[in-house]
């Protein structure tokens, strides 16, 4: 068997354009301040996918 058959996931939609509109401001902010270092930002981006996803 396939693993990606072994793996069922499902993707809530609504989450994941949060996720999206989030981290697209928080880049937009960075652009303009220039507040975060590259692993900064890649520390934010990880925060913000997992409260997005442990949200109800």
């Amino acid at each position: 068997m396939n693993s990606n058959n072994t793996v069922a996931q499902k993707i809530h939609i609504g989450k994941l354009e949060t996720m999206k509109i989030r981290i697209i401001d928080l880049e937009r902010q960075n652009l303009k301040i220039k507040a975060y270092t590259e692993n900064d930002m890649l520390e934010e981006i990880r925060k913000i996918i997992i409260e997005e996803s442990n949200k109800n």
